[in-house]
């Protein structure tokens, strides 16, 4: 099999579609097999596994720009990497890697659910593809359709894998495995979530447009926008507030549920159920979030982890109206409440420095505390305890 020249059969690619989705149909349209096609045409290439996010260094669109005619710049606008670049930046930035569905392709075959899919949308497609929509693990839900997407072959359950469903066949919207044609999967509709469809229409604006309109006065950059959604996840998974959030908000997930880095890999169920109680938290923002910090008693350190990845927008929230962070002393303050200890006779401990503080006889303990303590105690000892009457 070789080609000279243009390729008898050049299908141009659909709008949102995927790259591989249309290098498989491309394959197809010209009746050879995905794999072995792109074997030949770009000289053994692996784009499977190396393409389904961004093109490789050898610029495989350059060379199908040549056989199909096809502008290079189109062919490289479907790479999820330059979808995602619109509206979200670069991938490594902003927890990008959870932002985007996991990938892992061992012998041209991907082994996890690594893009999602709509049903009643490749059934209603004139030319069933897949869409880099449905790689976005924040949105697993079809706004069209009003239907939670799948992620797998609801028979088998084997992950997508249309490069590997027979050319013979009409489409490649089928299971490689199972045969079951995917456009004939079950609708499971979200038409009641008011939560879920309210935060997942604020991200389908922010893919759009780049901005998400939190209220009539506040706008915020879709990146930062994700960012606050992953830092009001925190508290859905630290073992110290999961539990009451979670029977909070009525939340069901699997054994993976134990760590916020899995949120990308549960299936879109479990995600709607998480992005339905972040829809709630959102709605009518901040004043709901409030009542619900005050109802599960959850603190700033519940969301605050990492601060300098807490966007301004949920910081500012966090710092000034969440009220029951402890107050972190300098230890300027430190050795002031152990100066004022010793004045009046007192053991200069960390407890009794503590409660000097109003820190309940518990604080920070660092080397150049100690070094103050011990310098104070040289030439001085009291094992009188402290204690406000």
């Amino acid at each position: 099999m070789s080609f000279h020249g243009l390729l008898p059969a050049r299908p141009k690619p659909c709008e949102n579609e995927h790259f591989l989705s249309w290098l498989t149909r491309v394959a197809r349209a010209n009746q050879c097999d995905p794999t072995q096609f792109t074997q030949v045409v770009l000289s053994g290439l692996d784009v499977w596994g190396g393409c389904v996010n961004g093109s490789s260094s050898l610029h495989p669109e350059t060379i199908l720009s040549q056989l199909t005619n096809i502008d290079a710049e189109l062919i490289s606008n479907l790479y999820t990497a330059n979808y995602a670049r619109r509206h979200f930046i670069e991938l490594n930035q902003l927890f990008a890697s959870h932002y985007l569905l996991p990938a892992n392709c061992a012998g041209r075959l991907f082994t996890c659910n690594w893009i999602q899919f709509c049903p009643s949308c490749l059934r209603e497609q004139k030319i069933a593809h897949f869409k880099n929509l449905w790689r976005i693990s924040f949105m697993p839900v079809c706004l069209i359709h009003k239907c939670t997407l799948h992620a797998c072959c609801p028979k088998c359950y084997k992950p997508v894998n249309f490069h590997r469903v027979s050319y013979s066949t009409e489409d490649c919207a089928e299971c490689y495995n199972c045969r079951f044609p995917l456009s004939s999967a079950e609708n499971h509709t979200v038409t009641d979530d008011k939560h879920l469809l309210y935060v997942c229409n604020l991200i389908s604006a922010g893919i759009e447009s780049r901005w998400v309109r939190l209220s009539q006065n506040s706008s915020v950059l879709m990146p930062l926008f994700i960012a606050g959604i992953w830092t009001l996840l925190k508290p859905f998974f630290r073992h110290k507030t999961a539990p009451r959030v979670r029977e909070y908000f009525g939340l069901q997930l699997s054994h993976q549920g134990n760590n916020i880095k899995n949120f990308c890999h549960f299936t879109p169920t479990e995600r709607c159920q998480l992005l339905s109680s972040i829809g709630i938290l959102l709605r009518h923002w901040p004043e709901t979030f409030l009542s619900t910090c005050s109802a599960l008693e959850l603190n700033k350190i519940a969301f605050n982890i990492n601060e300098k990845d807490v966007p301004f927008w949920v910081d500012k929230i966090l710092r000034y109206k969440v009220k029951r962070q402890p107050y972190w002393t300098s230890d300027a303050e430190f050795k002031s409440a152990a100066m004022f200890l010793k004045r009046r006779g007192y053991k200069v401990s960390y407890p009794n420095i503590a409660e000097t503080l109003g820190l309940a006889r518990s604080c920070q303990h660092n080397k150049c505390r100690t070094k103050i303590i011990k310098s104070i105690n040289e030439n001085y000892h009291s094992t009188k305890k402290f204690h406000w009457k």
